[in-house]
């Protein structure tokens, strides 16, 4: 008569395959965590990269909209030009995000704005 269940090999050989598992799998999973902390929701990102926009656009004496050029604009004088609201905070997450940070913006061949980026504060600077 044979007794129903699992046999201690059997058992063990699921743990060990259940623990590879865990150690491939985890890693990108906490990279994903760490760069959702890092990052800037895309809603916020609109924002800020439309108060940028008008902010360029409205000063074409100092940012000429040319082919290939690169401004940079910190949030803090998006704040003091009252196109954003201190304190900033991403929709997502409720974090306040800095103020030292830089809106990159390229300025593409048809003299429109081609991308934006947020960078820190130490990769683009400010044209005033």
């Amino acid at each position: 008569m044979r007794k129903k269940g699992f046999t201690l090999t059997e058992l063990l050989g699921v743990i060990v395959v259940l623990g590879i598992l865990a150690l491939l799998s985890f890693p990108p999973i906490i990279n994903q965590i760490k760069r959702s902390k890092e990052g800037i929701s895309e809603a916020t990102s609109s924002l800020i990269y439309n108060a940028a926009d008008l902010y360029i656009k409205d000063d074409p004496d100092t940012y000429p909209m040319k082919k290939d050029h690169v401004y940079c604009v910190t949030l803090q004088t998006l704040v003091d030009e009252h196109l954003l609201f201190e304190p900033l905070e991403d929709a997502s997450t409720g974090k306040e995000i800095e103020l030292t940070r830089v809106v990159e913006i390229r300025i593409g061949e048809d003299g429109k704005i081609t991308e934006h980026n947020i960078v820190k504060s130490g990769n683009c600077t400010e044209v005033k």
